[in-house]
């Protein structure tokens, strides 16, 4: 099967813009915001799924994957927060130091292992994935007629 996929298509234009800025800096913020976008499009591809199995249910199969990760390293962001904001809380300033220490280690795994599943997610080009849809949608439905576009051919 082909690597790409929905990633950036209509729905969701700003993933790819999101993958370029997210996956070289690696920013918690804009992990977060990418997570979001991530989700949303999780959504909107699994209500299409029922016309596209194949393919799409292998994309959000993937988004899954990629939003637990993700996820979890969110979840390690805001732990963090509350750990440097009240370390006190926490077995003090030693004890909270050693916890960071193991949280940036876990978190740039996280990071890392979200960066080549997102490139593959957000490869194709959304005029490409669009495109593809399209046909899929067009033969699936009978329309392969490109003399008569929107009819059926006569049996």
């Amino acid at each position: 099967g082909r690597a790409g996929g929905p990633g950036r298509a209509e729905g969701n234009r700003g993933g790819d813009r999101i993958s370029e800025q997210v996956l070289p800096s690696r920013d918690a913020a804009a992990l977060h915001r990418w997570r979001v976008r991530v989700k949303n499009l999780y959504f909107q591809l699994r209500w299409l799924a029922p016309l596209w199995p194949r393919h799409l249910r292998r994309m959000t199969a993937r988004l899954t994957k990629l939003q637990k990760i993700l996820g979890a390293d969110h979840d390690l962001t805001v732990l963090k927060a509350v750990l440097e904001k009240s370390p006190d809380d926490f077995g003090g300033q030693t004890t909270v130091k050693c916890i960071l220490a193991r949280l940036k280690k876990r978190s740039r795994k996280f990071r890392r292992e979200s960066c080549p599943l997102g490139e593959e997610i957000f490869a194709e080009k959304p005029d490409r994935f669009i495109q593809r849809f399209k046909q899929h949608w067009r033969k699936k439905r009978g329309f392969g007629d490109k003399k008569k576009p929107g009819k059926a051919p006569v049996k």
